[in-house]
């Protein structure tokens, strides 16, 4: 969705019907705050992945169940919330 949009800095109001992150905020580089996640997202391989300027994690839903490289690149990440025990990928989640 915002996949390389290297000036944003903040998004808000994601469609409470989006299932899937794959990607969704991958090299938006400039992206300091990260929105909520809506409860029906299942797939957040990748969804930040080289966001550098995070901070910190949104909180991860209970729906997630895959998180491949969710984080992977985010170096300045200091802090991290993960819901719920339905996540059955967490490989290279928090890489880099």
């Amino acid at each position: 969705m915002f996949n390389g949009c290297t000036n944003l800095k903040s998004v808000t109001n994601i469609n409470p019907d989006v299932e899937t992150f794959r990607a969704f905020f991958s090299d938006c580089k400039n992206l300091v705050t990260p929105p909520t996640i809506p409860n029906k997202v299942n797939n957040f391989m990748y969804a930040f992945r080289n966001c550098s300027n995070i901070t910190t994690t949104p909180t991860i839903p209970d729906s997630v169940h895959n998180m491949l490289g969710a984080f992977y690149g985010c170096s300045k990440l200091t802090s991290a919330s993960i819901q719920g025990a339905n996540v059955v990928n967490l490989v290279n989640t928090f890489y880099g």
